[in-house]
């Protein structure tokens, strides 16, 4: 009885778990088209391309973090 009552705990939070992950790249998956929209290409290569790589270098890493997909 007690192990069927922890697999009904797994699975709950298994499923808690898939619907924010889902929601989660839903949302960050809308907001990185909405920029690929606005934002053009060239003014990302711009930011991303200066003569101080090291800032790039942290804005791209910072960007990979936030949106990994």
């Amino acid at each position: 009885m007690f192990e069927l009552n922890n697999l009904a705990e797994a699975g709950r939070f298994f499923l808690v778990i898939a619907g924010e992950l889902i929601l989660l790249f839903i949302g960050v998956s809308f907001l990185v088209g909405l920029l690929q929209e606005f934002i053009p290409p060239e003014t990302i290569q711009k930011v991303m391309t200066r003569q101080k790589k090291f800032i790039g270098n942290i804005i791209g890493a910072a960007l990979g973090a936030l949106t990994p997909f």
